[in-house]
């Protein structure tokens, strides 16, 4: 759900693609969030056959190992922080402020009276895995490769690629974000 005031249509696209996902696809007048977009085409970029060049470029802004969840009315976790499984030497600590949706009207009994425990339970488990959820999306950083090779059968945005580098330890699927193409030599 998704409340949307004072905002620009960019602003809110934006938004519904942070939180939902997907790619934006505009044609002419009509806007959709598809789930992917491009096609597999079985294109490979290797080292020694096709990759002239490769650059990378590491964000770290939103890494994040070691994390304090902040619920409903300030609500925290017994534990306080939350841990992943992946570390580095120097750990990435976040706070971080969770919506949560659980209702107290959902643990009242017959006589409307709120099972205090049960509805402080349920909005520590909630807190517990969208920490957890925050920590396994953002343990490892965004990866932006740029290359610079000889491609064939590549037809749009979002077409998926293999790149391999043994140098580099690199062998990865991914969605091509951009091209350049020269009309003039047709590559």
């Amino acid at each position: 759900r998704y409340r949307c005031v004072r905002k620009s249509l960019w602003e809110a696209l934006q938004v519904l693609l942070e939180r939902y996902g997907g790619h934006l696809v505009r044609n002419n007048w009509n806007i959709a969030i598809n789930n992917s977009i491009g096609q597999d085409n079985g294109v490979v970029v290797r080292y020694a056959k096709n990759l002239k060049d490769i650059t990378v470029d590491y964000d770290w802004s939103a890494v994040a190992t070691k994390l304090m969840p902040v619920g409903k009315d300030g609500l925290l976790l017994p534990e306080e922080w939350l841990t992943s499984g992946t570390q580095y030497d120097i750990p990435y600590t976040k706070v971080v402020s969770f919506n949560q949706d659980i209702k107290e009207d959902d643990y009242k009994d017959e006589e409307g009276n709120v099972d205090e425990d049960a509805y402080h339970s349920a909005l520590e488990n909630d807190l517990r895995t969208q920490g957890n959820n925050y920590l396994n999306e953002n343990a490892i950083p965004k990866v932006n490769y740029t290359l610079s090779a000889n491609l064939e059968k590549i037809s749009d945005v979002g077409d998926t690629i293999e790149v391999i580098d043994e140098r580099l330890g690199v062998n990865i699927m991914t969605s091509l974000i951009s091209f350049d193409y020269d009309c003039i030599l047709n590559k």
